[in-house]
């Protein structure tokens, strides 16, 4: 078996911003198939694409989906509530916070806030801080 400390870069689909692979350090070689950049590239049709590093790629990922909070309403919230078994469903006083169990991609979920008689959606990590994302959530209320 492979170890995974030897796959510090990732293949990425940029159109999509999507990884594809998993590449060896020294052979630059795919993960899970064994194949060159090249060979990813054509299996997949991609026209846009980029080699970085697993750390640059995450960095990229929660800038590009971790944005403002955006107001909702009752129904999407307890919609939401009740499709998946919440994670991290926590009462803050006049706040409420919830994430969804499904993650979209690495450790970063759709998280609902009701503050008061309002509610509000984002995308977060899974270790947010409740405390500061209602301050987040108070500089637009």
């Amino acid at each position: 078996m492979r170890e995974m400390k030897e796959y510090n870069h990732v293949l990425v689909d940029t159109k999509k911003f999507r990884s594809m692979d998993l590449l060896h350090d020294e052979t630059k070689r795919t993960h899970w198939g064994d194949k060159t950049v090249e060979q990813m590239v054509k299996d997949w049709e991609l026209d846009q694409w980029e080699v970085m590093t697993w750390d640059e790629f995450t960095k990229r990922t929660y800038k590009k989906l971790c944005k403002p909070w955006v107001e909702t309403d009752k129904e999407t919230f307890w919609e939401m509530l009740e499709v998946l078994p919440p994670e991290r469903w926590r009462n803050m006083g006049n706040a409420e916070f919830f994430q969804i169990s499904e993650k979209e991609t690495l450790d970063i979920t759709a998280t609902y806030a009701r503050v008061g008689d309002r509610y509000f959606y984002a995308k977060r990590r899974t270790s947010c801080d409740y405390s500061e994302e209602l301050k987040a959530i108070g500089e637009i209320m």
